[in-house]
């Protein structure tokens, strides 16, 4: 979970508004939203407003960097796969590799050669 995810899951447990939780840190409620949606990530020292404005530790609202990594990709299960591949061997690294190349230049091709 990101730490925007935990802004919001924390803030309506609470029952608050980005309002209500934007007055109790001296702040704008544009703001909270953005940062609620991972546009902008808080430093230290406002990660620490928020979490005294939502009564937690601040550990509790640093994101999980696996849940930031895995937003990158669409399909979950890909990611899962993905991460897979650090314990296979450099053999078969190298194998996955050349077929994952193969398959991104044959789809460059193909997107070539379409009428547009």
């Amino acid at each position: 979970m990101t730490t925007g995810q935990k802004i919001r899951k924390l803030r309506k447990a609470k029952d608050w508004t980005q309002g209500q939780l934007a007055e109790a840190m001296g702040m704008n409620y544009y703001n909270v939203n953005r940062y609620e949606l991972d546009r902008v990530k808080p430093r230290a020292k406002l990660l620490q407003k928020f979490a005294d404005a939502l009564e937690v530790g601040v550990e509790e609202l640093e994101s999980d960097p696996s849940a930031e990594e895995s937003q990158v990709f669409k399909d979950q299960e890909l990611f899962r796969q993905m991460k897979a591949l650090d314990r296979l061997n450099e053999a078969d690294r190298n194998a996955l590799k050349r077929i994952i190349q193969a398959v991104i230049v044959n789809n460059q091709v193909q997107n070539l050669t379409r009428p547009a």
